[in-house]
């Protein structure tokens, strides 16, 4: 994957999505509403071009994953 760029909310929203979290979930965490967690997410779909959660996942598991210099610090739900 090409180097992308997201800006930094897009970061934490698909890194949340990506480690298993719900938009509900994720709006609780980041204090924003579901319908802007939809927009960001479906931003960050398109930005590097996945067409599901599934996709977003794998390819941010990935070694050239977009991730900040030093990350979100966001774990993986157990």
């Amino acid at each position: 994957m090409a180097h992308v760029q997201l800006s930094p909310r897009q970061r934490e929203v698909g890194e949340l999505a990506a480690a298993g979290y719900t938009n509900s979930e994720i709006a609780i965490r980041l204090r924003i509403t579901v319908d802007t967690v939809k927009k960001h997410l479906s931003q960050v779909l398109k930005t590097i071009e996945c067409r599901n959660r599934t996709e977003l996942a794998a390819a941010w598991n990935r070694r050239d994953a977009p991730r900040g210099q030093h990350g979100s610090g966001v774990r993986a739900r157990s």
